[in-house]
């Protein structure tokens, strides 16, 4: 009988049940594919082979090693195979993420003989390893882009120089299992070092790491350590470590990103609960002629009715008094706002009352403000649970939009407009640049070059490479740029203060670090040391970088860095132009000097750029999840709209007797539903706006590195948050406020 009555009780109110069903399965899918998102992120880790091993530079992964290497690998006992694996920072179409998919070069002739995950077709194999431009290309993206077997892929690569790269599809490799990722593309590691060997020579004959596979996973550790200490002293010392290592090293540096997603995570479970406690609120107050009755049939209060607003009377119902105000229902909120008894005898016409026949000045008749607002209040607690999920909603909206907004501010604030940055042409970011002395020394000469009192140029040749520092609170080391600069460096950056010990001094072996780097990592105070690069580094200084990038950097002195990395080039060039206006000037000078195959960009242009890849990571994720957010509100707010509606059937009637249009009806509820929304966003603002207090540090996608940053609140943000509750309260309401127009007077009143 119970299960019959529950059931009967769920679909009650279809309309509303079919909203609440539709709410938990839009806040299920959420939450799937937040789980969806992290479990990705670990996918690598999830498929990485015990038997494999990754070899690469112990100074940073930015960094290449010999290619001949590869041989010496081969020879240490317990290692079975080995085979180069270059990443190749390939660009398909656009930098969007909808085009992105890995690109490598790779030893053509055993690379997937060490990958029998991906189930390669023999024939197509076969191909492959004939055509020098042959490519193979996961069976994901395969799908993704339409690419067949024959298809040309044009491709652009800042890491290894302009120009456009052919390669030519022979093979679709399938996955094993549900766990294997098939996103990559895979081609000869030959063709690069071609290209290399014409283009730019020096850099040719290396690769990025090398896949190692040994006999016995359980001798790991002992291969590992047999591979570095193989390259010990060399010119290029090496760090050996599991696939699986390798892997989640990655995901340790974008921690902070992981963290978020389960956080909002949760937030979408709590929405769930939301969604569920509003409806069960408002079938509750429907109900409570029939919970008295239940009391008076004799019905304990533990006699719960679960499932579709069943009853859940206790002790406490008052029998007489709740059916008395299920008797005079609607009348009785009629009678407290409006001070009359509806119950009197209205001028309504049988058939509906035509407006025409009624007085003019009745027909202008506006419902009034507080009429609105007081409804609002007198239901609290539905009221609350729906501006408390669309609160929610707008929360994340806003926090995405504040995290996107402190990173563009954090490094756009890093550059200045007075200064320009010269790089190697086609790269997109100091690590992948290289400047020859003599380009540099050259710069030094060009007339667009503002000079100090003395006579100085104003130019700062620099270095930037990556080394890898413990962070606070983690086992696993993380990506952090070193900057090499000259003290006209230092000058060109006003913006950068010492808060704690001195300057670090040309010529030896001291370095000062960002603020964001004393706060977050081990070993970095004033006093300590750091070893990097084959030698000791003494922390003398902290300095504040004015919130910019810089504040996630450690500084030390130019020479010094190159010779203890090993560079025998700039990364950059930063140069004080005269005036500002000077930028297309410098750049056509340069453009036409053969001897200076640079790039040249405004300071903000280039620092915003490096924010682009993490900046549109975070805006498709957060406005991804908004959107399915703000449809389980916008549904919170129709089914507390239309409950608002049934529930004052006879209030809707009294008003539209007394001469109230329909349109009037329509603005009031509506009115009604954005006045909802809108206290769910001032609620959300006020919630993000304590997120302010937080920096957070992750990997910059550009660089590899970590950079740390802030939310950041604009007037901008909070208009755009405002009009998004509006939006929201607009949708959610307007079917219901529909249906509240088109009661007819006699049907209400009946209904009353």
């Amino acid at each position: 009988m119970y299960l019959k009555l529950i059931f009967k009780n769920i679909f009650r109110h279809k309309l509303r049940s079919i909203l609440t069903i539709v709410g938990l399965v839009v806040a299920i899918l959420a939450f799937g594919l937040l789980q969806t998102v992290v479990n990705a992120w670990y996918a690598g880790a999830d498929m990485a082979s015990a038997n494999r091993l990754i070899t690469r530079n112990a100074t940073s992964l930015v960094f290449s090693l010999p290619a001949y290497y590869r041989e010496r690998i081969k020879a240490i006992d317990g290692v079975t195979a080995g085979a180069i694996s270059n990443w190749f920072g390939g660009i398909y179409k656009d930098q969007s993420f909808t085009n992105f998919f890995a690109t490598f070069g790779v030893d053509h002739d055993n690379f997937f003989d060490l990958y029998p995950e991906f189930k390669v077709k023999p024939d197509e194999l076969l191909a492959f390893k004939k055509d020098r431009r042959g490519a193979m290309v996961g069976r994901l993206i395969a799908d993704q882009h339409g690419f067949k077997v024959g298809d040309v892929i044009p491709m652009t690569s800042p890491i290894y120089g302009g120009g456009t790269w052919e390669f030519t599809v022979r093979g679709i490799y399938e996955p094993k299992d549900e766990t294997t990722v098939t996103r990559q593309l895979y081609f000869h590691w030959d063709y690069i070092n071609e290209q290399m060997k014409k283009r730019f020579p020096r850099r040719a004959e290396f690769a990025g790491v090398f896949v190692v596979q040994i006999a016995d996973g359980g001798r790991a550790a002992e291969i590992s350590q047999a591979i570095d200490k193989e390259f010990r002293n060399s010119l290029a010392e090496t760090l050996t470590e599991t696939e699986k290592a390798f892997s989640l090293g990655f995901v340790a540096q974008t921690e902070a990103i992981v963290t978020a997603v389960r956080i909002v995570s949760f937030v979408v479970i709590v929405i769930i609960f939301a969604v569920v406690a509003n409806t069960m609120a408002m079938t509750a107050r429907e109900r409570l002629a029939e919970y008295a009755t239940l009391k008076a049939l004799g019905f304990r209060h533990r006699a719960h009715l679960p499932g579709g607003g069943g009853l859940q009377g206790g002790d406490g119902i008052d029998v007489p008094g709740v059916l008395r105000d299920a008797r005079d229902g609607a009348d009785a909120g009629c009678r407290g706002r409006f001070g009359r008894d509806p119950r009197g005898d209205p001028a309504v016409d049988s058939r509906g009352a035509s407006e025409d026949r009624r007085w003019p000045e009745v027909r202008r008749m506006k419902i009034p403000f507080s009429y609105i607002f007081r409804n609002l209040w007198t239901r609290k607690l539905t009221t609350l649970l729906t501006a408390g999920g669309m609160a929610l909603v707008v929360f994340v909206f806003a926090a995405v939009l504040m995290l996107d907004a402190g990173l563009k501010k954090t490094l756009v604030s890093t550059g200045s407009l007075d200064n320009a940055i010269l790089l190697r042409q086609s790269s997109q970011t100091e690590i992948q640049s290289s400047v020859y002395r003599d380009q540099a020394s050259l710069v030094e000469t060009i007339p667009e070059v503002a000079h100090g009192v003395n006579g100085e140029p104003l130019v700062s040749k620099e270095t930037l490479v990556l080394t890898q520092i413990p962070k606070r609170g983690s086992d696993r080391p993380q990506n952090v740029v070193v900057r090499g600069l000259p003290p006209m460096g230092v000058a060109l950056r006003p913006q950068v203060k010492i808060i704690d010990g001195r300057m670090f001094r040309a010529g030896t072996s001291e370095v000062i670090v960002g603020k964001s780097i004393a706060d977050g990592f081990e070993g970095v105070s004033v006093g300590e040391k750091q070893r990097f690069a084959g030698r000791e580094w003494t922390v003398v200084g902290t300095f504040d970088g004015g919130k910019s990038g810089f504040d996630s950097e450690v500084w030390g002195d130019v020479e010094q860095m190159m010779q203890a990395f090993r560079r025998i080039t700039y990364s950059s060039v930063i140069v004080r132009m005269q005036d500002r206006g000077d930028l297309a000037a410098l750049r056509k000078r340069i453009e036409g000097d053969q001897r200076l195959i640079l790039d040249v960009k405004s300071e903000p242009a280039f620092y915003e750029e490096q924010s682009k890849t993490l900046s549109q990571f975070i805006s498709v994720l957060g406005i991804t999840l908004s959107v399915i957010f703000s449809i389980g509100a916008m549904i919170g707010a129709m089914i507390t709209m239309y409950a608002a509606v049934a529930n004052r059937t006879g209030e809707i009637g009294t008003l539209r007797a007394l001469g109230f249009r329909r349109s009037s009806i329509l603005s009031a509820f509506l009115i009604e539903s954005i006045l909802l929304a809108l206290v769910g966003g001032v609620m959300g603002i006020t919630l993000a706006s304590f997120l302010q207090a937080f920096t957070i540090t992750t990997m910059n996608w550009q660089s590899f590195s970590q950079l740390a940053f802030g939310f950041y609140l604009t007037p901008s943000i909070i208009v755009t948050t405002l009009v998004f509750s509006v939006f929201m309260g607009l949708v959610g309401g307007f079917l219901p406020s529909v249906r509240a127009a088109r009661l007819e007077i006699v049907d209400s009143l009946r209904a009353a």
